[in-house]
């Protein structure tokens, strides 16, 4: 069992900070083809720009899990179904299961408030722990989010730290072997523990080009850029973190 995991692909048709956003996609397409994965997940922020034929011409490689980030063409994901019948969008409280692993997501990123921003809903600290309180007790084994999890070691790169204990609560809450998520840039990834849990973030944007792939009988997580690994994980957590600093 093979899953290969991206965040934050961000395919927007502009060139942000001297990078073309708008070549997302087909790196994408490369990259999925080179790996044959049983599944993609995703943790969010496909990017604005995403159409729905970009989608199909994905769902055509490889079956697609995702929750929804901040940055979203949600008209592109909302009906797109895999080749089994499977919406790829997985609602807050579904624990879907590909070939015995259990998935499940909390979509969105935390707004004091709430609300909806370009068309993209955000969830107050309580909507958000909410859709954890569902997903507790039925043992999820990955769990997708995309909103930031504030470790100690991100020191200052996180913002309104205190509003965010609540993701740290609604991750321990559901209890997954592994957590993945994005949302932090300018660092290509990270590796950290979370008591039991290991949690890993990628910045899969055209910046930075990483991503990780799952190998489930074997216990081991490998973060890759391009299509060449540069780290490696067990799912048992080691009691040490690495990777890069990042910032929002």
């Amino acid at each position: 069992m093979k899953i290969l995991v991206v965040s934050d692909v961000h395919q927007e048709l502009r060139v942000h900070r001297g990078v073309d956003e708008s070549a997302a996609w087909e790196w994408l397409l490369g990259v999925v083809k080179a790996h044959a994965p049983d599944c993609v997940l995703g943790c969010g922020d496909w990017g604005y720009d995403v159409t729905v034929d970009q989608v199909k011409r994905l769902l055509s490689i490889a079956p697609v899990y995702t929750i929804y980030g901040n940055h979203e063409n949600l008209a592109a994901w909302r009906d797109a179904r895999n080749r089994n019948g499977a919406l790829a969008l997985i609602p807050d409280c579904r624990v879907i299961e590909v070939k015995g692993v259990r998935i499940a997501g909390i979509n969105g990123i935390i707004s004091p408030k709430g609300g909806v921003k370009r068309g993209v809903p955000r969830k107050t600290p309580e909507e958000f722990f909410k859709a954890a309180l569902c997903l507790a007790g039925r043992e999820v084994d990955v769990l997708l989010v995309h909103e930031v999890v504030p470790l100690p070691e991100y020191g200052r790169a996180v913002v309104g730290r205190e509003l965010l204990e609540v993701v740290k609560e609604a991750v321990e809450l559901v209890g997954p072997k592994v957590v993945f998520n994005g949302h932090l840039h300018d660092a290509p990834y990270t590796i950290s523990a979370l008591n039991q849990i290991l949690y890993i973030r990628v910045d899969s944007s055209q910046a930075s080009r990483h991503y990780a792939v799952l190998r489930w009988e074997e216990g081991l997580v490998e973060i890759w850029r391009d299509l060449a690994p540069v780290d490696r994980a067990p799912l048992k957590p080691q009691a040490t973190s690495r990777g890069n600093k990042c910032r929002y």
